[in-house]
């Protein structure tokens, strides 16, 4: 939990690895699946501030070879509205949402992992963070050293399926869409570093937290790169991750200076999710909602495992 521009309270629960009886910190690395969209939504931001990169650029300009291309947008597929009648529906598209490496490597002429080391890695010293490791060196831009990636790979949480049994590692890619592993702890410092205008220019980050409206003004569940929802008298920002074994979700509340990140080695954290932007669909979310917002729960005094 992030308070204040602080890490307010953060702890463990459980097995990282449980053939190896290791337990599960707040610097154990997991699988972020999906939630590697949001931050991967700052660095392209990043070179929209730079000026090499136009959101409203056709996709086509960037080497992506698609029906209807030259009116698709590069912001359609960050607010993932890419299809159909482009900017007029929603509809939550992890593929489509992975073609912004492409866009990406032509604005900048460097890899979005690159980008991803320099501009937020090294940067803030977030050494739980990297793509997945056990993709072939030479892949992994991070983590080619091979002591480094051992290193990682013996700090990372196993995944397990619902009935106990031990999961097999297959997220194999990396793109913006997902790939990335962190652990709580860094993805708080993500927040942090987000909160106090050290990834982006605060005007900027108000786009990125900005519902997306059709040509009619109806506005779509989706931001560039987060959930918005405005179904409360505040609005959440949020994103979740959910592949096979593994199961992550991150939630702001600006008005309140309040952050959530939970990360599991389980598909069970959100097992109602839905791409509709909807947080009430999650029952963690709601639970920290209602408690902390809604409610009048306090922090513990020693916040840290």
């Amino acid at each position: 939990i992030q308070m204040g521009g602080r890490v307010a309270w953060a702890k463990g629960f459980g097995m990282a690895d449980r053939e190896r009886g290791i337990a599960a910190s707040t610097d154990t690395s997991f699988h972020l699946a999906s939630l590697t969209k949001p931050i991967a939504a700052v660095i392209l931001l990043q070179l929209f501030e730079s000026g090499i990169l136009d959101l409203d650029a056709p996709i086509t300009q960037f080497g992506i070879s698609v029906e209807n291309g030259d009116n698709i947008r590069v912001r359609h597929l960050l607010t993932h509205t890419s299809e159909g009648d482009p900017g007029e529906f929603f509809q939550y598209n992890g593929d489509r949402y992975s073609w912004l490496g492409q866009v990406i490597q032509f604005a900048s002429g460097r890899p979005f992992c690159d980008l991803l080391e320099e501009r937020l890695i090294n940067k803030f010293g977030l050494i739980d963070t990297a793509p997945n490791p056990e993709l072939p060196t030479g892949q992994n831009c991070v983590l080619d050293d091979s002591n480094l990636r051992e290193l990682f790979i013996s700090n990372m949480a196993q995944g397990y399926h619902p009935d106990g049994e031990t999961a097999l590692n297959e997220m194999l890619h990396f793109s913006p869409a997902a790939g990335l592993l962190s652990s709580a702890l860094d993805m708080t410092q993500f927040l942090i570093r987000l909160d106090r205008d050290q990834l982006l220019r605060p005007e900027t980050r108000q786009l990125m937290f900005t519902q997306v409206r059709t040509r009619s003004g109806q506005p779509l569940p989706y931001g560039l790169g987060w959930f918005i929802d405005t179904g409360f008298e505040f609005k959440v920002q949020w994103h979740y991750g959910l592949w096979n074994a593994h199961s992550s979700l991150i939630l702001r509340i600006p008005d309140r200076q309040l952050a959530f990140v939970v990360l599991a080695n389980t598909n069970r954290l959100n097992p109602n999710i839905r791409a509709d932007g909807n947080i009430r669909h999650s029952e963690v979310a709601m639970a920290f909602i209602n408690a902390f917002v809604l409610g009048d729960a306090v922090l513990p005094e020693s916040y840290l495992d």
